[in-house]
């Protein structure tokens, strides 16, 4: 708590005055956080197109997962349970809902082939991600290494689902 209050340049007394306790601050900060994507999620299902809905939600996903590492995750897993939980929960009802309702959606106008499961599809890009944060995917290189970056380079990871004429 000294460190944030001294970081923060204000007294225990202020910051007690704003917060129950470290849950409390964790916790609003999350609620805010979350609030954040939210409002991204939306910007994104807004935009025209599946294809480019998809792009849009890994290329802010990616950047999402630049300020987070393993021990970061690990840290709020152990001692902090319940937004561990919280995050959890997110990914599976506002997340995989969108990128499932996306995926089929793309299926329904053609964009992509029927023969695969939306769940299994979030399951595996997810573990992707859980992968590259946690370094087991391209150890050696930087999570945000250009090839991470560019859309034109998250596109072929989606090419595979669409329908050929």
């Amino acid at each position: 708590m000294d460190d944030i209050t001294h970081e923060l340049s204000i007294s225990k007394k202020t910051f007690y005055e704003n917060f129950a306790n470290k849950s409390d601050l964790i916790n609003q900060i999350t609620m805010g956080f979350l609030r954040k994507i939210d409002k991204v999620l939306d910007d994104i299902e807004n935009q025209e197109g599946i294809i480019d809905k998809i792009i849009a939600l890994y290329t802010f996903l990616l950047e999402l997962f630049k300020t987070c590492n393993a021990s970061f995750i690990y840290d709020i897993k152990k001692y902090y349970p319940d937004i561990f939980k919280m995050f959890d929960e997110y990914k599976d009802n506002i997340l995989k809902k969108l990128v499932i309702a996306l995926i089929n959606k793309g299926k329904k106008d053609e964009v992509f082939v029927d023969d695969f499961e939306p769940d299994i599809i979030f399951s595996m890009h997810w573990k992707r991600f859980n992968n590259i944060i946690e370094r087991e995917l391209l150890p050696q290189k930087k999570l945000f290494d250009p090839v991470f970056q560019k859309n034109d380079k998250i596109k072929p990871y989606w090419y595979f689902y669409l329908k050929r004429t």
